[in-house]
């Protein structure tokens, strides 16, 4: 997959914007919502449409935002939204009555396609006790899925319970995990001693590899990661960004990054998380945020220790 894409049609920016959206207007958001509102409906479906999700009459809730995201990058422009919008509601209804049924099937079948699962807080789905997935930092979890053929099934913990140790589970999600490839790897370089390295591929699990950061760096970089770590960002499924922390070059890498991965993180589909982390021995430690007053970073002691030391190289 290309980090640099082809810029598709769009309406102009200087046109009042979409409350939930940011990215759309104000008139490509209605359009977006009464679009889906209407594919539901052709389907028999009747929904409740709110600004960032729908709900039917059973309680389902689905997120617009991945739809959203795609519309919005869809090179063709707005010609094609509706045959987007159309096969996205098809999965979505696929996926309510087509979710597998993990009793079911030999669990060695299960254990080769499970994986571990970098998910923000609002990819969990509503109605699945997700309880067991680690928690990485606020707001950011390690879940396990399985990988299908055409999907990424979140399990909840119902699914986990006869399959065996969840410890057990775990390592072997980890396991696969080593085996998934990474089909690109970008270096982002600047004047400035801005340096971070972006790793890519089309898998729907390829962030999850920030779940085993030394070993992703030292696949790619040929050295290991020293005492301090790195800084991490996984703004959406199909990418991985780190900066290995070894001198100077760390501030204008961290403000770089900070950009980098807010932009990622409102422009693609299967968004994680906008946010900058420092990642030391598997502790994730979240150094950027998002508030009413814009993308600002934030540093606890400890980290601010590292940056005097990076300085002073």
């Amino acid at each position: 997959m290309g980090l640099f894409r082809h810029v598709p049609q769009r309406d102009s920016a200087v046109l009042p914007r979409d409350a939930e959206f940011e990215f759309l207007s104000e008139g490509e958001g209605s359009r977006l919502r009464e679009t889906v509102y209407r594919a539901f409906a052709e389907r028999g479906f009747e929904v409740t449409v709110f600004g960032t999700h729908v709900t039917d009459d059973s309680g389902n809730e689905f997120g617009l935002y991945n739809i959203a995201a795609a519309c919005h990058n869809a090179a063709e422009g707005p010609d094609i939204w509706s045959a987007l919008i159309e096969r996205h509601v098809d999965l979505v209804l696929h996926s309510i009555d087509g979710a597998t049924d993990t009793s079911a099937m030999p669990t060695a079948e299960v254990w080769s396609l499970l994986y571990p699962k970098v998910a923000g807080e609002h990819q969990l789905a509503t109605g699945g006790d997700y309880g067991y997935a680690a928690e990485l930092a606020p707001g950011l979890h390690a879940a396990l899925a399985l990988d299908l053929p055409d999907s990424v099934q979140t399990l909840p913990w119902q699914s986990l319970t006869d399959l065996g140790d969840l410890d057990q589970l775990r390592a072997r999600a980890m396991d696969n995990l080593r085996e998934l490839p990474i089909e690109q790897h970008d270096v982002i370089e600047d004047e400035d001693g801005t340096r971070f390295d972006v790793a890519a591929g089309d898998s729907y699990l390829t962030a999850s590899w920030a779940l085993l950061l030394d070993e992703l760096v030292a696949k790619l970089v040929g050295a290991p990661l020293g005492d301090d770590g790195a800084l991490v960002a996984v703004p959406f499924r199909h990418l991985v960004a780190f900066h290995v922390i070894e001198g100077p070059q760390l501030i204008p890498s961290l403000n770089a990054m900070a950009g980098f991965a807010a932009a990622e993180y409102a422009d693609q589909p299967g968004a994680i998380s906008p946010y900058v982390f420092w990642w030391c021995r598997g502790r994730w430690t979240q150094l950027t945020r998002i508030d009413g007053e814009g993308l600002a970073i934030v540093v606890d002691e400890e980290f601010h220790e590292v940056l005097e030391r990076m300085v002073g190289h």
